[in-house]
């Protein structure tokens, strides 16, 4: 079963980013035509499909809970034997990690989790001897290591005594390219090669680290003459993950499309891979599904079909325990079929969700150092991206638009007064105290900044004492009179919240009024406003200090943390990429995400996000697109490694964009000649695709008709052309349409052509701007009717001697 988002109204209407949309404009409705001349050209938009990441969610759930009851009393997995090993647990938390859980979903009776496991021997598994040096690592298995650590968010410097970036990175041979060592060990050694290759630029992209040029170079040159990498499937599939990882190579480049083709040649009749009985066809589909589904085959259905497509076939491996598995069926082989039926890709960790999240907003910044998604720059976009940078490690400051000298904190000097303050000078507290967050999280002094019209304070405005002015003692408020457009000064939960979180973050004390007045305003239900601004009321309450120095408020942390907990879909979130971000930081700073065995707000958050960085709104709303969203990436990017308000945060890093890869709102077309069945009247059309996630793509088909009859001129048999752009529907990963014939009508052959303002990669090539896609159809042929047998009674004969 696919999962979907519902998107209420009330949820909508709760997120803070909907004040700021102003419209969209309307889809006119598809006509359809008959043509008995010529085509008519007219184009209409698809109609709504399943939406992105395409999860089997269903079916992983049970392999999930398969896969507890491999999980060892110390914690790790055994993937073959009765012990746990290593290699299988490292490559379960990327199963979990695709499937949306936490590692602490496996607890065993003595309280261990995979992680417990890891750190007590994750150093044993990559260094084959003692001491643990660079000669005597194995970059492969480091490299598994940090894949396993980042994919599930932990930090992996420090981690059972090592620094694992550092382990990989040291490995590096900067003359040839290669991840290699001198080490050698038991059917293993650190010898340059594919999979030391793959795995130790995987784990270093999903490190957020990036990868020279020269690595991916070298790895390309161990390509074989037919696409492979020795000539395996499942390390194919490693190699082409690792490239894409990296974000500098795409899916036109020629040693991927070399290996697309390996790959495709490789695929049996039943959709498998390694479909034999020599191989567990489950590990070598997930991994092919994996590459594939990268490279843009997304979802893994029809584009990638043969008698039954991939997913179907994997699916058809599940046993009723939840293992997936023919040949070889364990915990092994459940594992990397988790991997193919995620659709999500493997190496899209935290920290690489974040770097290209990150890049995507570095190319929308205004040369006037600011953001804004309709119009000029905004001050409110503006910090929020400057939470973003932040929350993830990197300064702010380092980051100006092309050709552009000034920042976000230049913008946001000239235009502190107007954005914290109304035409008669009153102050907004929420805008002052939001403001002063970014500028500590600038590390600036938010008592000497930003531009004062009056010349007061030539020196910058006093941003702390603004806000401590509207402090109101009688009700604990921080309100004022000031108004413009949308914004009120008025007592709330929204002004409390960042008027708190300003003051905390400018190191001010919170008075017990103060918290006591945000804490009045809470429903009975336990929520303030929506999900949002309970999101946001819990940062608040815990930075000023409940829980810690007012323990008197932590019941209604914990009614808040309840509302939020019952408002969670069935992903395990909130429905749009802004409510997820918030929810999911008032639960972070609670310390109160969902217990084990649930699926993770972080994944409902990440299912949201594009391959290339970006978020979308929600795959489903009822009024905006499922396309890029800018207000939507500002808010969720903070909270993609679990940074909270007030972003006290030190030690950043300057910011350079990554590499980000293929555009996945691409349209991918399969195919350039299909054949379709026709069933007594009906012709059914089916046209696989992949990509194209804002689900913008055109399509209209031209189906040519034999009518029976003839040219009274030239005495040839006339055909009739009908144009059809309405009632195509979108499935699964294909467009389809059922045109019925009437009398005397004999379908002939057709074409679909197909456009996509985003572009359409076909073979490996993408075409230029504004091109579109042909497939020619034709009707499949007839099936050849059985042998008609008839059997006669058997007639025996009686023997009669011969006369001679």
């Amino acid at each position: 079963m696919y999962s979907g988002r519902s998107l209420g109204w009330a949820a909508a209407c709760a997120s803070l980013v909907l004040l700021l949309i102003v419209g969209f404009t309307a889809v006119r409705p598809a006509q359809a035509v008959v043509a008995p001349v010529g085509p008519v050209r007219a184009v209409a938009p698809l109609a709504a499909t399943p939406n992105f990441p395409f999860a089997e969610t269903e079916a992983i759930s049970q392999a999930v809970r398969y896969l507890q009851t491999r999980q060892q009393d110390d914690g790790g997995i055994a993937g073959f034997g009765p012990s746990s090993d290593v290699g299988s647990t490292l490559r379960a938390l990327l199963a979990l990690a695709v499937a949306g859980y936490t590692p602490d979903i496996w607890t065993s009776s003595s309280g261990n989790t995979p992680l417990t496991y890891l750190e007590q021997q994750a150093t044993g598994y990559a260094f084959v001897q003692e001491p643990a040096t660079t000669a005597n690592v194995i970059p492969g298995r480091a490299g598994l290591v940090l894949m396993g650590l980042t994919a599930v968010g932990v930090n992996p410097d420090p981690f059972g005594g090592q620094n694992w970036i550092a382990v990989v990175r040291d490995t590096y041979q900067s003359a040839t390219g290669a991840y290699s060592t001198t080490a050698q060990g038991s059917f293993t050694s650190g010898a340059a090669n594919p999979i030391n290759q793959s795995f130790a630029m995987l784990g270093l992209s999903m490190s957020g680290e990036p990868v020279p040029d020269n690595a991916a170079t070298f790895l390309i040159s161990l390509q074989e003459p037919n696409g492979s990498w020795s000539n395996s499937v499942d390390i194919t599939s490693y190699a082409v993950l690792a490239l894409l990882a990296t974000g500098q190579v795409d899916s036109t480049n020629a040693a991927v499309q070399a290996a697309r083709r390996y790959l495709l040649a490789q695929q049996a009749a039943s959709g498998l891979w390694g479909d034999n009985n020599e191989a567990e066809p489950a590990n070598s589909t997930g991994w092919a599904m994996q590459a594939l589904g990268a490279m843009g085959y997304l979802p893994a259905t029809e584009s990638l079909a043969r008698t039954a497509t991939p997913r179907a076939a994997l699916l058809g491996l599940q046993q009723a325990d939840g293992s997936i598995g023919k040949n070889f069926v364990g915990a092994y082989s459940t594992i990397e079929a988790i991997y193919g039926l995620s659709d999500q890709p493997l190496w899209y960790a935290p920290r690489l969700r974040a770097n290209r999240s990150l890049t995507w907003l570095a190319g929308q910044q205004r040369s006037d150092g600011g953001w804004g998604f309709f119009g000029s720059s905004d001050a409110g976009q503006t910090l929020d991206a400057v939470f973003a940078y932040v929350g993830n490690g990197f300064d702010p400051l380092s980051v100006r638009a092309t050709g552009g000298v000034t920042t976000a904190l230049d913008f946001l000097e000239g235009a502190a007064a107007r954005y914290t303050r109304d035409d008669a000078g009153a102050i907004f507290p929420a805008q002052t105290g939001k403001l002063i967050v970014g500028v500590v999280a600038s590390e600036r002094n938010p008592n000497q900044f930003g531009l004062d019209p009056s010349n007061v304070y030539p020196d910058g405005l006093r941003l702390v004492d603004d806000l401590l002015s509207t402090y109101q003692p009688a009700t604990g408020a921080y309100s004022s009179t000031a108004r413009r457009d949308f914004s009120s000064g008025a007592a709330g939960a929204t002004n409390q919240a960042f008027a708190i979180l300003g003051l905390v973050a400018a190191q001010r004390p919170i008075p017990e009024n103060a918290l006591a007045f945000l804490v009045s305003l809470q429903a009975e239900d336990g929520r303030w406003g929506g999900v949002d601004t309970t999101g946001l009321v819990l940062q608040a309450l815990i930075a000023g200090g409940v829980g810690d120095v007012y323990q008197q408020f932590d019941p209604a942390i914990r009614r808040g943390v309840a509302y939020l907990l019952s408002q969670r879909d069935a992903s395990g979130g909130w429905g749009n990429a802004n409510s997820n971000a918030y929810a999911l930081q008032g639960l972070l700073a609670a310390g109160a995400l969902p217990s084990a065995g649930e699926r993770s707000p972080i994944a409902a958050l990440h299912d949201l996000q594009k391959p290339d960085g970006p978020f979308v709104f929600a795959w489903d709303s009822t009024f905006l697109p499922p396309d890029t969203n800018g207000f939507a990436t500002n808010q969720a990017a903070a909270a993609l490694t679990g940074a909270v308000f007030p972003y006290l945060i030190t030690g950043n890093r300057p910011f350079s964009p990554f590499g980000v890869g293929s555009n996945p709102n691409r349209l991918l077309v399969v195919t350039t000649t299909l054949t379709t069945q026709v069933n007594g009247r009906n012709v059914d059309v089916r046209i696989p695709l992949g990509s194209d996630l804002n689900r913008d793509a055109t399509v209209q088909i031209e189906y040519v008709l034999g009518t029976g009859s003839t040219s009274p001129t030239i005495g040839l048999a006339q055909n009739q052309t009908v144009v059809i752009t309405q009632g195509i529907t979108r499935g699964s990963g294909f467009l389809s349409h059922t045109f019925t014939l009437t009398d005397g009508q004999q379908f002939i052959s057709a074409q679909a052509t197909l456009a996509d303002l985003d572009q359409i990669e076909r073979d490996g090539q993408l075409l230029p701007a504004g091109a579109s896609a042909s497939v020619q159809i034709t009707p499949a042929p007839p099936t050849p009717a059985e042998p008609v047998r008839v059997y006669l009674p058997l007639v025996v004969r009686a023997e009669v001697p011969s006369i001679r």
